[in-house]
């Protein structure tokens, strides 16, 4: 909006004529402080001096009927003869007299202007500035009326000033209102904000070199220029602009708080009033309640591009993706300085009426989105009053994990009947869960005390059953490898069972038996336990394979349960008051037990690797030599088996006698022209293990020194321990997010494997 020239009367012409009359200097000018009374006029023709002399019409004048002005100066003003021929005159000139204009501009004819002109101290300063340059007085109309009007200071506008701009922020129906302080005429806004305008610096509307003419037509002085009031006044600048001092218009246009100029507009427009009215003149210009309606995006309105959804945008129905452009309107953006700019906005109660927690499902409300959404929902709604739509619970429930929240994969298992006739089952409890668990991990340490009340029928037996797998070089290398596949076996078939159970379709059983292999296992428990009564490696070999290799599997669901914990601070205290908070403490505390007792094992591997390989070399001493007619691994076993053989293999070794197939002793076809073998006492050379003969020799079975059985028991049972509280935890939280069907089969399935691993590794030690 711009300002409108007829009503802002010198708000707009001084601009023009003041760049017109750049470069010109008047004939006249106001004495500045500490200067005499004195014109001092281009030309003095004894006490007569030209028109245009005179000082231009102060701003105040101007802006006023200057007719009472104009009548003064003109009294004063008489044709004189200002070239002779001898007692010829051969040119006369209009001229004023300086001595009448002292009692022409008596304190009568300055009165009546005073009103106006006392409304701005900037305005009434130029006022007596041109009053004491041309009269010499030191007052206006009455002695003492201009103490403090000589020298002023930026302090001496005592609300401030603020730029004609901001005019352009106000409303129409504002800037055409007019005042509502009683007087004989009524005050229009532009008006107020004119007559107590001021400039930078002075500047004239006019013809700045010749102020005033006389027109003989008129008989009468008019004024050509007038000059604003200006801050210089003050002793300071300001930036070149347009200015109104706030004190003087808020004192010249009020308004009736009964009845505000802009009530019976529209919303955007009352309110821009209102934040016009209180950036300029204060809140005392307003009711008590004027923040009351205010359409501002402070607090009712959020601005378009302001606008935003949460992360579950996919999941928000059309619905609600359209509220925004139903509810939008204009609203006020508050600026620093607290007046208005439109902005398109929505309407926070029409959008929050139409929306609740429940309005949004899927992903809204899934853990990792539904802080996000929580919120977003909250910032937007939560400070409109009666807004209900909130979630049941309270905020803080929302923001607290589930229990399904915390488990860190999104899949799960169903306890539903194969049978469409059968009775539905329920969920197999916690308890009975826990008691699978036990009874698997209760197996291999019966199945090793039945091993050993049966070990000298069974010997036979597993001689004659497996002799190659038993009476091979690298025979615990194989049976380890044997137990973890039956381990896997026994694994695979159980996640088929489930995957074929209605309501599993879509459990993805390689996730399953990844988990299941996580599963505390007493496997290699016995083995290691037995093998510490005589440190034969021989029997914790088989068992230290098949761990590493379960172990190796575990790591997946293990570690990203320790990955998702991190990432959603669980290890920070954040699991204390949620639900099932202590089963999740559990359960994530196991998870990374067990891997800081991986990272332990390893760095005790590699620190052991180190030593080897400094005392004896891992190059000859390490590695096994293999005679000739031995069978030999794959290359891309060798390399990994050869550093597993040197942290296994002893420093020393026990020489004594025995009687062939060991775990240690390689199978070997008799050379052809080889004198036959050494034999062991007086037995004959045939045996009774069929048409398989073995040569009995000296030999060396290895043996373990006290710190690598000490490494490999420890680690195995920290494994077992963190496993088992990982999955005692799990069991606590998962609840009915893990219903395993048919849970006895599945339970015998592994008991059944826990006998046979057990059966097949106690052989490959005898």
């Amino acid at each position: 909006m711009r300002l409108i020239g007829p009503v802002v009367l010198l708000l707009l012409t001084h601009g023009l004529c003041g760049t017109a009359a750049k470069g010109l200097s008047p004939r006249g000018s106001i004495p500045n402080h500490g200067d005499s009374s004195i014109l001092h006029p281009l030309e003095n023709r004894g006490g007569w001096v030209d028109p245009e002399d005179v000082p231009p019409m102060p701003q105040c004048i101007a802006q006023q009927d200057p007719s009472l002005w104009l009548r003064a100066l003109t009294a004063c003003t008489s044709k004189q003869c200002t070239r002779h021929f001898g007692v010829i005159c051969t040119r006369h000139q209009w001229l004023t007299q300086l001595s009448c204009l002292t009692t022409s501009f008596s304190a009568d004819v300055v009165r009546p202007y005073l009103p106006g002109c006392s409304r701005s101290v900037l305005a009434n300063a130029q006022l007596y500035r041109w009053i004491r340059g041309v009269t010499g007085r030191t007052w206006l109309a009455d002695v003492g009326d201009a103490m403090g009007l000589e020298h002023l200071s930026p302090a001496s506008l005592v609300e401030g000033y603020a730029a004609v701009g901001v005019v352009d922020k106000a409303p129409t129906c504002l800037i055409s209102a007019v005042s509502a302080r009683s007087s004989s005429e009524a005050e229009s806004f532009l008006h107020a904000v004119s007559s107590c305008g001021f400039t930078a610096t002075t500047q004239h509307t006019g013809n700045a070199a010749r102020p005033w003419a006389y027109t003989e037509r008129l008989r009468s002085i008019i004024a050509l220029d007038s000059e604003t009031a200006a801050y210089n006044f003050t002793g300071q600048t300001i930036k070149p602009g347009d200015y109104f001092d706030r004190a003087c218009f808020c004192s010249a246009f009020t308004i009736d708080t009964s009845k505000e100029p802009c009530q019976q507009s529209d919303q955007p427009d009352f309110t821009r009033a209102r934040l016009w009215m209180r950036a300029t003149c204060g809140p005392k210009s307003l009711p008590r309640d004027w923040t009351h309606g205010l359409q501002t995006t402070e607090s009712a309105y959020i601005p378009m591009e302001n606008w935003h959804w949460p992360q579950c945008l996919p999941d928000i129905p059309d619905s609600v993706r359209e509220l925004p452009d139903q509810c939008a309107t204009d609203a006020c953006e508050v600026d620093s300085s607290g007046y208005c700019t439109v902005k398109r906005s929505v309407n926070r109660s029409c959008f929050c009426n139409n929306i609740s927690y429940e309005s949004c499902g899927g992903s809204c409300h899934d853990f990792e989105t539904r802080i996000d959404y929580k919120a977003w929902l909250r910032d937007t709604c939560a400070a409109v009053p009666g807004w209900t739509g909130g979630p049941s619970t309270s905020w803080h429930d929302v923001l607290s994990p589930t229990a399904r929240d915390m488990i860190p994969w999104r899949w799960t298992l169903s306890a539903e009947n194969s049978s469409a006739h059968a009775t539905p089952q329920t969920c197999p409890s916690n308890t009975r869960k826990l008691a699978s668990l036990a009874l698997i991990n209760a197996t291999p340490f019966l199945t090793a005390l039945v091993r050993w009340k049966t070990s000298a029928r069974s010997h036979s037996f597993k001689r004659r059953l497996l002799p190659r797998l038993y009476y091979h070089h690298w025979n615990w290398l194989y049976v380890g490898l044997f137990i973890a596949a039956l381990q896997l076996l026994a694994t695979w078939s159980n996640a088929a069972l489930v995957r074929a159970t209605p309501g599993n379709a879509q459990v993805p059983v390689l996730e399953l038996m990844l988990l299941w292999c996580s599963m505390p296992r007493c496997t290699g428990l016995p083995l290691v336990l037995a093998g510490t009564q005589s440190r034969d490696l021989s029997v914790v070999q088989p068992a230290f394979v098949a761990v590493s290799v379960l172990q190796l599997l575990s790591a997946y669901p293990l570690l990203t349960t320790v990955s998702y914990g991190i990432q959603h601070a669980f290890y920070l205290g954040r699991l204390g008051t949620a639900d099932r908070g202590r089963a999740a403490t559990a359960m994530y505390g196991g998870a990374l037990v067990w891997f800081l007792v991986c990272m332990a094992a390893l760095a005790q591997v590699l620190r052991a690797t180190r030593q080897r390989r400094h005392s004896d070399g891992l190059s000859t001493a390490g590695t096994p030599t293999l005679p000739n007619g031995a069978v030999k691994l794959p290359a891309f076993l060798t390399a990994p088996l050869t550093l597993l053989f040197a942290f296994m293999a002893p420093h020393s070794t026990t020489t004594h006698h025995t009687r062939l197939p060991t775990a240690t002793t390689p199978l070997f076809p008799p050379q052809p022209g080889s004198p036959p073998p050494a034999y062991y006492d007086t037995m004959s050379t045939s045996h009774d293990y069929d048409h398989y003969h073995y040569p009995i020799e000296q030999t060396s079975s290895p043996t373990a020194t006290p710190s690598l059985y000490t490494i490999t028991l420890t680690t195995t049972f920290s494994l077992w321990a963190a496993q088992l509280l990982f999955w005692t935890g799990f069991i606590s939280l998962s609840a009915g997010s893990y219903c395993p069907p048919h849970l006895g089969v599945l339970t015998a399935v592994w008991c059944v494997c826990e006998v046979v691993g057990g059966v097949v590794g106690g052989g490959a030690g005898w």
